[in-house]
C-alpha cells in the first residue's frame, strides 16, 4: 500500500482522537532535495514512516506469492462450497519457477480435486505443482479459500532488526522534536502471517526496556493487511502494558 495513503489515513486517525481539523501540511522529504527528511508534517506532529520485514526478503517473497497464489482467492472464493486452507512453506515459492504454471496447476486442483477430499487436515501432492500442499477442508462452515505460509522461525529478524531500523529512522525526527514538536514513528505492515501488533510491542520493547531513543514520542503500527480496512494501534501505550506484564 502507498506510504502517502497510509500517513495521510493516519494523519485522519490522529484528528478523530481529539485534533480537530489536523491534516498533512507538507511533505519535507519530498521538498528538500538536498538531505534526507521527514515524511510529513501535520500540526504539531513531525511524522516518519517506515515499513518491516519480519523474515530475509518478505517484500520480494511476499510479490511471488502473489503471482503464484495470491489472486486465486479472489477468483475462486464466490465459487467456493467448502471451507479450504491450504498451507507450504514460506520458501516454497522461489526465483527459477514458472508461476503462471503453477496457479494455472493451483487453480486445476481446487476446482477439479479438492471437491473430491474427505474433511480434515491431509498433505496433497498436486499434479503441477512443485511442493507439498498442507490442506484442511470443512465442509459444514462458510464456504472460503485461504492460503498460507509457513516459515522457518531461523530465518524470522524481527527481533534483530527493530532495534538498529527504529534508531536509524528516528534521527531524522530530531531536528523536529528539539524545535517542540511531537515525533512520531508509523510503522507499516502488510503481513498477515507473521506480525502483529503484539508481537512488534514485545519485540520493540525488548530493543528499548528503558527509554525510546531520542527523537520519537511516540510510536504507532500501521496494520495494512487489509488495505480497505487500515488500522492503527498505539505502540507505546501497548508497551506500557507489555512491560506491566513481564512485572508481574
Amino acid at each position: 500500500m502507498n506510504p502517502d495513503d497510509v500517513i495521510t489515513a493516519f494523519v485522519a486517525h490522529l484528528e478523530g482522537l481529539g485534533t480537530p481539523g489536523l491534516v498533512v501540511d507538507r511533505w519535507p522529504d519530498k521538498n528538500n532535495s538536498s538531505t534526507p527528511d521527514i515524511d510529513a508534517v501535520a500540526g504539531n506532529f513531525a511524522i516518519e514512516h517506515t515499513s518491516t520485514e519480519v523474515v530475509d526478503g518478505m517484500r520480494e517473497k511476499n510479490d511471488w506469492f502473489m503471482k503464484a497464489a495470491g489472486e486465486l482467492e479472489a477468483e475462486l472464493n464466490p465459487n467456493m462450497q467448502f471451507r479450504l486452507r491450504i498451507n507450504f512453506d514460506y520458501s516454497a515459492i522461489h526465483k527459477g519457477q514458472n508461476w503462471d504454471d503453477i496457479k494455472n496447476a493451483l487453480r486445476d486442483w481446487i476446482v477439479n480435486e479438492a471437491p473430491l477430499l474427505s474433511d480434515g487436515n491431509q498433505v496433497v501432492q498436486a499434479k503441477g505443482v512443485p511442493f507439498d500442499l498442507r490442506v484442511e477442508k470443512v465442509s459444514d462452515e462458510k464456504p472460503l479459500l485461504v492460503f498460507s505460509r509457513a516459515h522457518d522461525p531461523a530465518n524470522d529478524t524481527l527481533e534483530t532488526s527493530i532495534g538498529p531500523l527504529i534508531t536509524r529512522k528516528v534521527k531524522k525526527l530530531v531536528p523536529y522534536t528539539k524545535s517542540g514538536m511531537t515525533g512520531v514513528l508509523l510503522i507499516q505492515s502488510e503481513d498477515l502471517a507473521f506480525m502483529n501488533r503484539v508481537r512488534l510491542t514485545r519485540a520493540i520493547v525488548a530493543a528499548f526496556p528503558a527509554a525510546l531513543p531520542e527523537g520519537v514520542h511516540q510510536i504507532w503500527y500501521a496494520d495494512a493487511t487489509i488495505p480497505s480496512h487500515l488500522e492503527f494501534h498505539d505502540i507505546v501505550a501497548l508497551g506500557e502494558l507489555v512491560k506491566k506484564e513481564g512485572a508481574n
